[in-house]
This record gives structure tokens, C-alpha cells and sequence, in this order.
């Protein structure tokens, strides 16, 4: 038996996404074969400016419609001031909506460094928070920019061509 793991962030997970998911009964005494690779860092920082600028129009959108932030909350609960809603708002907001958590209750995260309490997310993870916000904003009439030689654009037009295949 032969199955791939990655380090990632001090631990040994399977390389596949769906293999997360899949189990293994190891017989004592049963030896299996593993080939450990090192994962890559997912992200670039030009598909995370793609995210942020596309946070930014976002945030704008939503603080024209009137859209705001508590100053701070009270240990009761009560908020106290207002401010627009901004971009760090809308990254946080999404971010958490769309990436969630892994399967070991770690937030998954756009950062391009490692943590002990965040995994980095995929770029499969990546593509489908970008694409999942980008019908949300065309169901609600934001326009976000899309540049046609961006890596998001050159990212869908290789998931087009492996589906093709």
C-alpha cells in the first residue's frame, strides 16, 4: 500500500484533499509504504490582490449602502460607535464565510506564512472562495474587476481545460 502525505505546518496530512477524508486500518506489525513531499505554498500575491482589490470594491459597495462597524462591544454586548465598513471588515467577513476550517478545526487563511493556529488554503480552496464571491457580488450588483491576464483568469482557464480532458 502506498499513500502520499505532505508537511504541512508540523503535520503529516495526505496529499489529496479527498484523501483527508479517508481512513486507514493499519494492522500491528503491517508495514505500508509512505513518501513524505513537501507542500508548496499555495497562495501567490498576485491572486491574494486580486481578493484584496476585489474586498475593497466590495467594502465600498457595502458601505455606500450603509453598511458599518462597531467601534468596540462592551463586555456586555452593547456596541458603542460606528465606522464604514472597510476592506480588512469584508477579508475577514468572506475570508471565514467562504474558506472556514479545515478538518482538524484549524481556520483556513490566505496568509503566506505559516502559524500554528491557521492552515494555509489550497488554491483549489482559494479558487472556489474567489468564485463563490464573485456570484455573490453579481447577484447584488457589485462590480468587481477581473483582469483578463490576472491568475485568477489563467487559474480558470486551466480548471476549463482539465474538465475538457
Amino acid at each position: 500500500m502506498r499513500i502520499k502525505l505532505c508537511h504541512i505546518q508540523g503535520k503529516f496530512v495526505p496529499s489529496d484533499d479527498d484523501a483527508r477524508a479517508f481512513m486507514i486500518d493499519v494492522q500491528e506489525g503491517q508495514v505500508i509504504e509512505v513518501d513524505i513531499v513537501e507542500q508548496k505554498n499555495p497562495g501567490s500575491q498576485t491572486l491574494l490582490n486580486t481578493w484584496m482589490m476585489w474586498m475593497q470594491e466590495t467594502a465600498q459597495h457595502m458601505a455606500w449602502q450603509g453598511v458599518t462597524m462597531p467601534l468596540y462591544i462592551r463586555s456586555n454586548g452593547e456596541m458603542v460607535g460606528k465606522r464604514a465598513f472597510e476592506q480588512r471588515d469584508a477579508h475577514e467577513l468572506f475570508t471565514s464565510q467562504y474558506l472556514g476550517l479545515d478538518a482538524d478545526g484549524l481556520r483556513k487563511t490566505w496568509s503566506r506564512t505559516k502559524s500554528t493556529e491557521e492552515i494555509q488554503a489550497s488554491v483549489g480552496d482559494r479558487l472556489f472562495a474567489m468564485d463563490t464571491h464573485k456570484q455573490w457580488a453579481i447577484e447584488k450588483g457589485i462590480q468587481l474587476t477581473i483582469k483578463k491576464d490576472s491568475q485568477y483568469m489563467k487559474l480558470k482557464a486551466e480548471q476549463g481545460e482539465a474538465r475538457e480532458a
